[in-house]
């Protein structure tokens, strides 16, 4: 449920209650409702640093692909020579007794 949402439902049972005069419950909700606001704010806050952060990682991806972009293409690699013959296992070998 959105914020507004939440208040709109805290309003109207405050309403409520504030026809019943100063009690326990009406107390209660007020409470409720500053809580309420003081969560929004700090999530008002949060979501703002957020998107900052993300604002600035977005251009220092596009930075860096600007970058990469410009970069010479990358030299091929180089082809490794074939192995020569394989040498001769001899009999009695260490090799030869695997």
């Amino acid at each position: 449920m959105s914020t507004k949402a939440w208040m709109t439902v805290v309003m109207f049972s405050v309403g409520s209650l504030a026809a019943c005069g100063p009690s326990q419950e009406l107390e209660q909700a007020r409470g409720e409702v500053e809580t309420l606001r003081k969560e929004n704010a700090t999530l008002k806050t949060r979501a703002s640093e957020l998107e900052g952060t993300l604002k600035k990682a977005t251009q220092e991806r596009d930075q860096l692909k600007a970058v990469v972009g410009r970069l010479p293409p990358a030299p091929a690699p180089v082809a490794t020579p074939a192995p020569a013959n394989p040498v001769p296992v001899k009999k009695g070998s260490a090799t030869a007794r695997k």
